[in-house]
Formats: C-alpha cells, structure tokens, sequence
C-alpha cells in the first residue's frame, strides 16, 4: 500500500481500506501538548514509541512535522535532545535535587556520579558545566601522562631527535633569511640582486614562450635539414640553462657544506 505502518494502520471500512493514524502515534502527538515543558516525560514518550537506535532522526523529522502542524514549536534539535538525554539517563539513575539541563550538562550517569563525589549539594547547571569540563581536562593530563610513562626508551630516543630537528630547522629557516636579507643588500642596476636575478629570470622565460609560441606553427614545413638546425640550436640554449643550474647547485651545495664543517 506505500503507508508507512510505524505511523499508520490500515483497516477495512464498508468494503474499502482506509488509512488512519495510529493511535499510539495519536498519544505521541498529545503527550507533547500534555505535558508541555516536561522534558523527561517527552523523552520517555518518544522513546517508549520509537525506541533509540540508528536511524531514529528520520523518524524523528516526521514527528516534528506532525507537531509543527498542530501548532506545537518543538523544533528538531529539542526533539532529538529529548529523546537521547533519556535514553542515557533511564529513570533509576536520575538525580531528584538536579534539573533535566543538570543531567543534559554533566552528559552520562558515569560523569554526574563522579561530579557528586566532588560535590554533593552540586545544583545548578552552570556548577556542573564547570565541574564536568574541569574533570575532562584532569582525564586528558592523566592520560598524557600516562601515554608518557608508557613510552619506551626508543620513543623516548626519538622525541629528543625528533626536538633537536626542529630545533636545527628554526636555525636554517634563520639563517635563510639572513642570506635573503644580505642578497637584498646588493645593488644591480638600482635594484636589489634578487629582485634583478627573478626579473631577468622571469624576462627570459617569457622570451623563450614566446619563441616558442611563434616558431610552433611553423615546425611542420620545415626540412630536414632545417629542423635538425633548430634542433641543436634549442639544444645549446638548454645545454646554456643547464651549466646556470649547475652553478647555483654547486654553490649551494658549498654553503651546506661550510656549516656542515662548522657544526663539527
């Protein structure tokens, strides 16, 4: 029939099927106008028809829109936080002297019980908002310092290795800007050595593009003879930018060697 049985049963009436609403959904409907502001009973309401498992936002999207269209404002998120603060807080294991929002703040039973061992006369949702967040960040130093203990004389090894690289990467990061502040300090032409190298470098790229985009078209009526010329031509001035990689590796190099020595 395509009705959904979990809101709906279907009946014979004078020879033909009808759908109606199902009349425990109909109670759902009414407990959220019953009971008003009453968290818990709407939690347990929802709950007791639905159950808690995966899947329940989809479900629960209809029943929002059902109280939407009876004038009910619950919006999605009220209705979600319903139903999940009771679920994990059955009512044998609600506190009398703390509020619904006291429970939804401290989050499990494990973690109210630990904040009334601190404080029994804990009320207010803000007292146990702090008392749960300081907990928390005892857990995470206890763990932290556990994970450390646990390490073993290896990791212990590595973590000094592993503080002494960053140690040496600030250094060399330091000292490349003292190289770029020196190379700053040198005039070509008016201009700054690395302002001057990164134009004429981007000047003859751009030339070579453009010789390159010119002469393209043209490859294909070429000769033989002819292709091969251009063909070692553009080889010299590869074999040329060749000898400048070299030039600036090695010199490089060179440096990395000077402070290697210096280390030692």
């Amino acid at each position: 029939m395509g009705y959904p049985s979990r809101f709906y049963v279907v009946a014979l009436h004078g020879g033909k099927v009808m759908k109606a609403v199902d009349p425990e959904y109909k109670k759902l409907l009414d407990s959220y106008k019953k009971h008003g502001n009453n968290r818990w009973a709407l939690g347990d309401d929802t709950n007791a028809y639905f159950g808690r498992s995966d899947g329940i936002e989809s479900e629960l999207g209809k029943l929002h829109r059902d109280l939407l269209k009876q004038g009910d404002s619950y919006s999605m998120a009220d209705i979600n936080m319903f139903s999940r603060i009771a679920a994990l807080f059955p009512p044998e294991k609600r506190e009398r002297n703390i509020c619904w929002s006291g429970h939804a703040a401290a989050g499990t039973p494990e973690m109210l019980a630990r904040i009334k061992a601190n404080n029994p006369n804990i009320r207010t949702v803000n007292d146990i908002r702090g008392q749960r967040k300081s907990l928390e960040a005892s857990d995470r130093a206890d763990q932290d310092a556990s994970d450390k203990a646990a390490k073993t004389d290896e990791e212990k090894v590595s973590d000094i290795v592993e503080e002494g690289e960053a140690i040496t990467d600030g250094l060399n990061a330091h000292e490349r800007k003292q190289e770029k502040r020196r190379a700053k300090d040198i005039k070509v032409n008016g201009k700054s050595l690395l302002t001057y190298m990164n134009g004429e470098l981007y000047s003859s790229a751009l030339e070579g593009r453009t010789y390159v985009d010119k002469v393209d078209p043209f490859i294909e009526v070429l000769t033989e003879a002819e292709a091969k010329r251009y063909c070692n031509k553009t080889a010299e001035l590869i074999g040329i930018w060749q000898e400048h990689m070299d030039r600036l590796e090695a010199h490089a190099a060179a440096i990395a060697a000077e402070k290697d020595a210096a280390v030692n």
